[in-house]
Formats: structure tokens, sequence, C-alpha cells
């Protein structure tokens, strides 16, 4: 069960899911460790949690998608045209439909989300554990990220978003 356009990026811990949590691109799930840890917010995060990698991943899925996005265009639009230099080259996972940005390390202090009209997947990390010093991988527990949103800098989270 591999990304019909070649080898998996990151391990392949991808994996498309509808809004009700199940699988649409393959029967079983890339994320050896956990399931997708799926909730209804305003904008829909989706946590994708490898443990053993230590790679946590959230997408950001737009209300208004009229259909299939193009990859890897969808990730390029102007919300994230501002970050294009901090980021490294976006990889199609699933052509036609999901988009991969990985974050450079210089942003991992910053929660960051998009709204371009299309699912995209993105490499987030807490400040705290970037400030700690601690390796994500060695963090047993991840707590939800409901609404949390970057205001002009400012990071705002729910009250049990404890890392």
């Amino acid at each position: 069960c591999s990304p019909s356009n070649g080898t998996p990026s990151l391990d392949g811990v991808m994996e498309r899911r509808d809004d009700a949590g199940y699988s649409t691109s393959c029967p079983h799930t890339y994320v050896k460790e956990r399931p997708f840890d799926l909730y209804d917010s305003y904008h829909n995060f989706v946590k994708i949690d490898q443990r053993g990698g230590g790679q946590f991943f959230y997408m950001a899925k737009c209300s208004n998608n009229s259909g299939p996005p193009s990859c890897p265009s969808c990730c390029i639009g102007t919300d994230t045209q501002r970050y294009n230099t901090e980021c490294k080259k976006i990889l199609a996972l699933q052509p036609a439909t999901v988009c991969l940005t990985r974050w450079c390390s210089r942003l991992s202090r910053r929660w960051v989300y998009v709204d371009t009209g299309c699912a995209c997947y993105y490499e987030l990390r807490p400040p705290a554990l970037e400030k700690s010093g601690l390796n994500i991988a060695d963090i047993d527990e991840f707590t939800h990220l409901k609404d949390a949103e970057v205001n002009g800098g400012k990071e705002e989270y729910d009250d049990d978003d404890v890392y």
C-alpha cells in the first residue's frame, strides 16, 4: 500500500482519511504505532502520531474544498507563499489529492496552518518542546491542538495542551 507516485517520503507514514476517519487511500494505515486521532473542530485538524519515528503531522482540511486539488500547487497558495523560502521541497504523496510540506527547523517554534481550499499535511513542533531541547520522539503522549491560531506571532493554545 504505497503512494502511486513512487516511494513514500518520511518512512511512508501518510494516509488519507475522510471526515469520518476512514481510509480513502488504502486498506491499512501507514502509521505503525497509533491510528489517526481525528476530531471535529473549526479547522478539522487530523493528528498523525508515529512515536517510533518521532513524526507528528497535522492536516488542515478546508471546508470549502470543491474537489480534488492539484498537487503540489495546492500547497503554494497565498497563505503559504511567505513560508516557501523556509520550507523544504513540496512532495506529492497522493497525486491530485494530497500535498506534503515539511517546515524547516527555524519555523518549528510556531504552530502554522493554512486554509488553501485543499488538504495538505504539515509537520509541526510545539514551541515548549523545541525550547526544552528534548527530541520530539521522546514524548510519549501528545495532546490535541484544537483551535490554535497564529495571530501576529502570538500562539494561542487550549488549556489542556501540555507537553
